[in-house]
């Protein structure tokens, strides 16, 4: 996910879904499922900014509480969001991982 301090009035995000990950259906379902991930999480977003969603590869194999989890996730550790705290019994088999770059990366399925 990249994050940019947003010039609209409102967060706005977007969803880059390459070709790599299937054929049109694949990607539009993966498409319609991480905006149904988001749209919830968007009230919990402090501030105004522009948020891109990559959906890597396996995001395709994730089913929907593992790609809610780990956006979750990704927002806590960007910092712009205020979500409460991971529950110890919360399933840790899906977390964002941090590239060489510093940027956070869409998990795979397990």
């Amino acid at each position: 996910m990249y994050v940019l301090p947003g010039r609209g009035e409102t967060t706005r995000v977007g969803f880059s879904v390459s070709g790599k990950l299937g054929k049109s259906a694949e990607r539009n379902r993966v498409r319609r499922r991480l905006r149904e991930v988001v749209r919830p999480l968007l009230s919990s977003v402090k501030g105004r900014y522009d948020l891109v969603v990559v959906a890597k590869r396996r995001s395709g194999e994730a089913g929907f509480r593992d790609l809610r989890e780990a956006f979750e996730e990704v927002l806590r550790r960007s910092g712009i969001a205020s979500l409460p705290a991971r529950s110890d019994n919360a399933s840790t088999k899906t977390k964002p991982q941090t590239e060489n770059t510093g940027r956070m990366t869409w998990p795979a399925a397990q």
